[in-house]
């Protein structure tokens, strides 16, 4: 994967990190549980977060054949920080 965009990928993911985009994300998905939509918010949070992550970079590289190296970098990117993902979503939402 190109630096540039895996850069641009990384400060994508920070952006959704931020208190505020995921309290919006929280009162959406806890809206959903109540509403037994859901089974559980912090997955759903998790699953919103990689699909962005995806879409993002599917859009970065429309027109472009997506290796498979490049796909699996992505993923790659994605669980090496999963962690951090999920600790942030239970701090701010208090999960």
């Amino acid at each position: 994967m190109d630096p540039i965009i895996r850069g641009v990928l990384e400060q994508s993911l920070d952006s959704q990190l931020t208190e505020e985009s995921l309290q919006i994300n929280f009162n959406l998905y806890k809206s959903f549980k109540d509403e037994n939509l859901i089974d559980s918010i912090e997955s759903a949070m998790i699953s919103q977060i990689y699909t962005k992550l995806v879409l993002f970079y599917f859009m970065m590289e429309k027109g472009n054949e997506i290796s498979v190296k490049d796909d699996m970098e992505l993923v790659q990117m994605f669980f090496s920080r999963s962690q951090i993902i999920k600790t942030r979503i239970r701090e701010v939402c208090n999960l």
